[in-house]
């Protein structure tokens, strides 16, 4: 009976995995096309550019270190350099064209052989990996001061690790196959996966040198799940080297509540209001936003006015519900387990709220 129940959860983790929509876009098995590169914008350079090509159905864009091998393995191959001979500093950007939708959770993974650009396998004395920085945008053009988005060249990447922000830094430089991976659970649609190869930390005691030789990229769309609380640290370098200020980033904690409190950030357009069925008014089902919403008790709603970019960074004001903000009165009730929210008028902007509620 036990190996019969074993049996049955090794199946069910199987299922769950493949069980949900996902796509592959993969670099290693695109046919040979002397034209392939005609309309990126570094046709004259055989490799994608800053203008879209399709691979397999997707659009995809690059900027800076990039080279494209067709001899097998094929792979698409990004390069970082930092404080190497030749003083230049450079990291790859690539673009993915992808509908992200609001209140859903991707896991986005890439895999690929992580290398380097010495003879040996003895790793030269204070040589690091880059890090990877995936952000997803509402832009899949890749902004850039580059004077030749085809040749070596850094593009500015914030450092920031937050909801639409992720860092990966690994401290294992061996010539390996390596699978990353990272999660987003945005709150508005995107249309832009972006993934930056950056030789960070900008320390001059750190030598980046690193080239990540991308085999695919794999996008898997799941049921939404909250963001749980951000670290980030370059821990591509060993830790006593981690002082000062070319080691900060910025950080955005999700709200998070005590005890079995859910506190839950949302957005809400001014498309999804609906008019009341009195004429009076419109009105907002916080179940046609939040999958599987289920309310006891303790509910808690603020309208967020986010930091307004000027002065320090801080995590702007909340202001309780209800509550008469930019000339639109907002009231809430609970009602069957689901919160709506009314207004008298139809507000003209996104509203970003925060729920504070007992499951």
């Amino acid at each position: 009976m036990k190996r019969i129940q074993i049996l049955a959860l090794l199946i069910l983790l199987i299922f769950s995995k493949t069980a949900f929509p996902q796509v592959l876009i993969e670099f290693n098995k695109i046919t040979y096309n002397p034209d392939f590169f005609n309309n990126s914008g570094c046709s004259t350079y055989n490799r994608f550019g800053p203008n879209p090509v399709a691979v397999n159905g997707y659009n995809i864009r690059t900027v800076g270190g990039t080279l494209y091998t067709w001899n097998a393995p094929k792979d698409l191959s990004l390069y970082a350099w930092g404080n190497t001979e030749t003083g230049q500093r450079t990291n790859a950007v690539v673009s993915v064209e992808y509908p992200f939708l609001a209140n859903k959770t991707y896991l986005v993974e890439i895999y690929g052989m992580n290398d380097h650009n010495w003879n040996n396998w003895v790793v030269p004395k204070d040589h690091y990996n880059a890090v990877f920085w995936f952000k997803l945008e509402n832009n899949p053009q890749i902004l850039t001061t580059a004077s030749n988005p085809c040749e070596e060249s850094y593009s500015p990447v914030e450092k920031s690790v937050g909801r639409y922000s992720k860092l990966i830094a690994d401290p294992a430089i061996a010539f390996e196959m390596k699978t990353y991976s990272v999660k987003f659970s945005p709150l508005e649609n995107r249309s832009a996966l972006k993934i930056f190869f950056d030789s960070s930390p900008v320390d001059p005691k750190v030598i980046i040198d690193n080239i990540f030789r991308l085999r695919n990229i794999k996008i898997v769309e799941m049921p939404y799940e909250e963001d749980s609380r951000y670290t980030a640290a370059y821990e591509n370098v060993p830790r006593d080297l981690r002082i000062g200020e070319a080691y900060n980033i910025s950080v955005e904690q999700p709200l998070v509540g005590g005890g079995g409190t859910v506190v839950r950030p949302i957005i809400i357009s001014p498309n999804q209001w609906l008019s009341n069925s009195n004429g009076i008014g419109y009105h907002v089902n916080l179940s046609s936003i939040i999958p599987n919403l289920y309310v006891s008790n303790g509910v808690e709603l603020s309208i967020h006015e986010p930091w307004n970019g000027v002065g320090r960074p801080t995590r702007g004001e909340y202001f309780p519900v209800p509550k008469n903000y930019k000339n639109t009165y907002f009231t809430f009730i609970l009602e069957n387990h689901d919160v709506i929210i009314n207004t008298d008028n139809l507000p003209t902007t996104s509203v970003e709220f925060s729920l504070s509620y007992n499951p």
